[in-house]
């Protein structure tokens, strides 16, 4: 055990370090707490583990599947060690999506320290860097500014920045493996991994097929046995049934589409978003690109331009991928952050890349890092406060969105104590949860589901 922890400690104190940030961030800064009709609808929820044909969301298996495990776990096991139900839940959805967020920049720190044969401290560096770039690079305000960790509301957080970690790591592990071989040394976990990346999100999974498509074309070219491709042909296949199954779902079904309207929507909302990224760091992104390609090509290293052609390869498709799958949906979507990560996570493995080469190659930088560094992290502690960032996971202050949930329970808890059948709930014009009949359902599922009702109690919100 001790040896294991010598030889692992950067890696450690990293994981360490991410886990405890990103968790104090969810649960005081930015909490995971449950911010309305779709949270409340969805903490309970189940469903198959397969697609559903012509479901309303056929292949979100991942995101509907964990987020009422979870809700279930807050429940039944955080609720009676804490003793409070709303802070339960935000706890663990926060525990999860900090462990997430750890695995994925534990994934980079591998890949970098694998694929470059970097120093523990290089990989250090740049994974740090990679972190801070998800607050800093849209920092432009004392207030209000996007994050790459954020979401509209907890449900959103859970179907598409949970799909979009998950295949980050899993892009990251083809990209350190230089294809799917990988897989072979443990098959039924990948496969297991495999399956929920592609059915979490089709509008997140291009993470996970960009290099997957590289890799494949690229294995291609030395005409291996079909036995060596099949890893391959899985994910294809796999995507193909996404494919089908998402083209003939209810949500597919309810998209209204002119293409001229909604190609002029996005190429606005992508100026909106450009309006929003903080020049300083934007700049120092593309001066690290230019820095790299400049100096593989005056020291000819064919591999290195070789491995920057993948990722470059991948940043482009995800980005086409995006911008066209936005024209077809259209409603201003790609403007959210959890949108907008989908661009940004396979341009930041193309930066963090470039940027652990020059640290390695060029003394200069590498004598600068420290200091780098320290800039960087001062900064991105000062700027985590409750103002510096827009409250994407509620619309009111933290203590507003907790006593605005607590007293929908208490009413709830008072109806079912008192034998009424149907309860009547004041919004008080905050607009948290809507009117519509189903909001109310949900609320009430979930907590009979939950223990914390004892029956199911007809639940009507009021503005």
């Amino acid at each position: 055990m001790i040896g294991f922890i010598k030889n692992h400690k950067i890696s450690l104190l990293l994981s360490c370090s991410i886990f405890v940030f990103s968790f104090i961030f969810f649960t005081c800064i930015n909490p995971t707490m449950p911010d309305g009709t779709e949270d409340w609808l969805y903490i309970s929820y189940s469903r198959p583990a397969i697609p559903i044909w012509r479901g309303f969301n056929p292949t979100k298996i991942l995101p509907e599947t964990i987020m009422g495990l979870i809700g279930s776990t807050a429940a039944y096991i955080v609720k009676p060690i804490i003793g409070d139900y709303i802070w339960a839940l935000t706890f663990s959805y926060a525990f999860f999506v900090s462990a997430l967020i750890t695995f994925y920049v534990l994934s980079l720190y591998q890949f970098i320290k694998k694929s470059l044969a970097s120093t523990p401290f290089e990989s250090l560096f740049v994974s740090i860097i990679f972190f801070s770039l998800h607050f800093l690079l849209f920092y432009i305000h004392p207030s209000e500014n996007i994050y790459m960790f954020g979401a509209s509301n907890l449900n959103c957080l859970m179907n598409y920045l949970v799909p979009s970690l998950l295949c980050g790591i899993t892009a990251l592990n083809i990209l350190k493996n230089n294809g799917l071989s990988f897989i072979n040394k443990n098959k039924v976990f990948w496969i297991f991994i495999l399956y929920i990346a592609v059915f979490s999100n089709m509008s997140v999974n291009i993470i996970l097929l960009a290099p997957t498509t590289f890799f494949f074309f690229k294995d291609l070219r030395k005409k291996p046995k079909f036995k060596s491709l099949s890893p391959y042909f899985y994910v294809f296949v796999l995507e193909l049934i996404c494919l089908i199954f998402e083209s003939n779902g209810g949500r597919a079904q309810e998209l209204q589409f002119n293409i001229a309207e909604n190609v002029n929507e996005v190429f606005y909302n992508l100026k909106t978003i450009a309006k929003s990224i903080n020049i300083t760091y934007l700049l120092s992104t593309l001066l690290t690109i230019f820095v790299f390609c400049i100096h593989t090509f005056i020291h000819k290293n064919k591999k290195e331009q070789k491995f920057f052609l993948a990722l470059l390869y991948s940043f482009i498709l995800c980005a086409i991928y995006t911008i066209a799958l936005h024209i077809r949906i259209g409603n201003n979507k790609i403007t959210r952050s959890e949108n907008v990560m989908i661009i940004f996570m396979s341009y930041g493995f193309l930066v963090s890349y470039c940027l652990a080469y020059i640290v390695k190659n060029i003394r200069c930088v590498k004598l600068a890092t420290g200091i780098a560094l320290f800039i960087v992290v001062v900064e991105l502690i000062a700027t985590c406060n409750a103002r510096s960032y827009r409250d994407t996971l509620y619309h009111n202050s933290v203590n507003e969105a907790y006593t605005y949930n607590k007293n929908l329970i208490e009413k709830a808890i008072e109806a079912d104590q008192n034998g009424v059948d149907e309860v009547r709930i004041s919004d008080n014009g905050q607009k948290m949860l809507s009117t519509h009949p189903w909001s109310g359902d949900g609320l009430s599922n979930t907590l009979f589901k939950h223990g914390i009702i004892h029956r199911h109690i007809k639940i009507i919100i009021e503005e």
